[in-house]
This record gives structure tokens, C-alpha cells and sequence, in this order.
């Protein structure tokens, strides 16, 4: 008994903790939104009025797209913000909607594995062969490419926790419809 208590604190502790990195990824991917809006803002501004094209501005917006979308997905599952059609799902027992989301998140969580392992895969090349992408600047790929396996290894996380019974966090605002 005192094992288990043992194993389940630490288990709490480490959820605490995945929490936390997740709200702070997700803030960062807040922040980042921000920025890009001023920067395809400053690029309008350049072209436009003073005919003076950046070669950053491109570049650097899909950059942040990537870290945006990678940053942002497992906040956006923990709080159940996906979109979805649950024509069938409303029809079902309770009992039977929960057992088809612990297989769902199953699923899930394999195909988030194989995904955080293979973009980890590709990162740790890129980086063993010094790989560069280059678009209007230089730059390593592995710079970019790591919030890949990050972001699927977040999810598979996430959909992992699901599976054994997390319950979606859903923002205080939120309306049921």
C-alpha cells in the first residue's frame, strides 16, 4: 500500500509538470502569434509603402507556424477544443462513448509515438549531417525540426493520460451548445 501511494504521488508530481511544460509551450505559442502578426504587418508596411521587400519575413513565418502548431495541440486536446462531429457519439450510452474514447486515444497515442519517433529520427540526422535549410537565410534544420518529435511526444503524453482516464480540462468560459 505504501508503495503505491508512493508511485502515485510521483505520478502526480510528473503530471504537474507535463502540465506546466504544456501551458508554458502554449503561452510561448501565444506570444508567437503576436510576433508573426507584426512581422507580416512590418513585411506589408515594407513592400507596399516603401517598395523594400524583406527576405526574412517569409521564412521566419512558417517557422513560427510549425512552432505554433506543435506548441499549442496538447493544450488544445486537454482542454477536448478540438473540432469534431459527434452525430454518433450523442446517441451512444456513456458507458459506451467512454470505451470508444480510451481506444481513440490508444490509437492515438501509438500513431503520436511513431510520429514522435520518426520526426526525432529525421531531427538527429539533420543534425549528424549538418543539414541547412535555406529559404532567405541559412539556417540548421534541427533549429526547426525539433518541435516536431516535441510536439508528437507531447501528444502521445496527453493521449497516454486519456487512455488510463484523464478527463478533459475544459476552460471555465466554455458553453455547452
Amino acid at each position: 500500500m505504501l508503495i503505491e501511494q508512493s508511485l502515485k504521488k510521483r505520478v502526480n508530481q510528473l503530471a504537474r509538470v507535463f502540465d506546466a511544460i504544456v501551458n508554458f509551450t502554449f503561452w510561448v505559442a501565444a506570444v508567437l502569434i503576436l510576433f508573426l502578426a507584426l512581422i507580416v504587418g512590418y513585411e506589408v508596411v515594407m513592400r507596399h509603402v516603401f517598395n523594400a521587400p524583406t527576405f526574412w519575413v517569409l521564412q521566419t513565418a512558417g517557422y513560427c507556424l510549425a512552432f505554433i502548431t506543435f506548441f499549442s495541440v496538447t493544450k488544445i486536446l486537454q482542454e477536448d477544443g478540438h473540432t469534431r462531429m459527434t452525430v454518433v457519439l450523442d446517441v451512444l450510452p456513456v458507458h459506451l462513448v467512454d470505451s470508444i474514447n480510451r481506444i481513440t486515444a490508444l490509437l492515438a497515442a501509438i500513431v503520436c509515438a511513431a510520429m514522435a519517433w520518426r520526426t526525432g529520427l529525421s531531427t538527429y540526422e539533420g543534425y549528424q549531417w549538418g543539414l541547412v535549410i535555406w529559404e532567405g537565410y541559412k539556417i540548421p534544420q534541427y533549429y526547426v525540426w525539433w518541435v516536431m518529435p516535441f510536439g508528437f511526444g507531447s501528444l502521445t503524453i496527453q493521449f497516454v493520460r486519456m487512455f488510463f482516464g484523464y478527463k478533459p480540462q475544459r476552460p471555465i468560459d466554455s458553453v455547452e451548445s
